[in-house]
């Protein structure tokens, strides 16, 4: 958690140059080039808690399916890993999608701070949760195909390493 909380510091400023570019307003009203580490504390605040949910929720998946299914989980470790990596994707996005929908307002410079982007996607909404978990179904369909890439890959090269 600590090593993708670095990269996301590091590679924060290439998102919301992406995110301005996508921008209604345009990139240049959205913001240019100006204050690319806009939203940033939103990002910092859940990426820790993010990843550290996806690591808890895939090793433990990990195990049950070892135990649950001791046999199948022997013969194909890959579907293991690829279903313990879904569960995991799936949990981490219930931390991931709020954190992505605030910082993304920001970036867009719709609001100056993280409270005030806090409060403004709670009031968007009739329901104030409904704000933050918008595009939640989209980005757990997004991650779990990589993850079902990524995570066998990862058991394998950690063998072999």
């Amino acid at each position: 958690p600590v090593a993708g909380l670095c990269v996301d510091v590091v590679l924060f400023p290439q998102d919301p140059l992406k995110t301005r570019l996508q921008a209604a307003s345009g990139f240049r009203r959205a913001g240019g080039f100006h204050g690319v580490y806009s939203g940033l504390s939103s990002a910092v605040v859940g990426s820790v808690p993010s990843a550290s949910l996806f690591w808890v929720t895939y090793d433990g998946a990990k195990h049950a399916a070892a135990r649950w299914f001791p046999e199948p989980a022997e013969r194909w470790p890959g579907l293991v890993y690829m279903c313990s990596a879904a569960v995991g994707e799936t949990v981490a996005c219930f931390v991931r999608v709020p954190v992505e929908n605030v910082k993304q307002k920001m970036q867009a410079r719709m609001y100056p701070t993280l409270l005030t982007a806090v409060r403004g996607v709670m009031a968007s909404h009739s329901n104030p949760l409904t704000g933050f978990y918008t595009g939640y179904g989209i980005t757990v369909m997004r991650d779990i195909p990589f993850a079902f890439i990524q995570f066998p890959l990862y058991e394998h090269a950690k063998v072999l390493l």
